[in-house]
């Protein structure tokens, strides 16, 4: 829990965050969104038939993993087939 919030020159200052665990939590909400619609997009494709059961659940696990390489190496793969 915060210890306390305090606004200094129209800056938000909170007790116990430094900007950089500021910035990382941006980067994880960010990433979480991005993993939201990716999974959304598979969801849509599988529905419509653009992959299989098998290729929806290797990406859908690359997607999820924790690895930002496997990660946009799915995305790729989702660009490619949803064209």
């Amino acid at each position: 829990m915060l210890d306390s919030i305090e606004i200094i020159n129209d800056h938000v200052k909170v007790e116990g965050l430094t900007p950089s665990d500021i910035a990382d939590y941006r980067d994880s909400y960010d990433r979480g969104l991005a993993v939201r619609n990716a999974q959304d997009l598979l969801e849509w494709m599988k529905d419509v038939n653009k992959i299989d059961s098998e290729e929806f659940e290797s990406l859908s696990l690359m997607i999820n993993s924790n690895d930002i390489e496997d990660f946009d190496l799915a995305l790729i793969i989702i660009k490619t087939k949803k064209l």
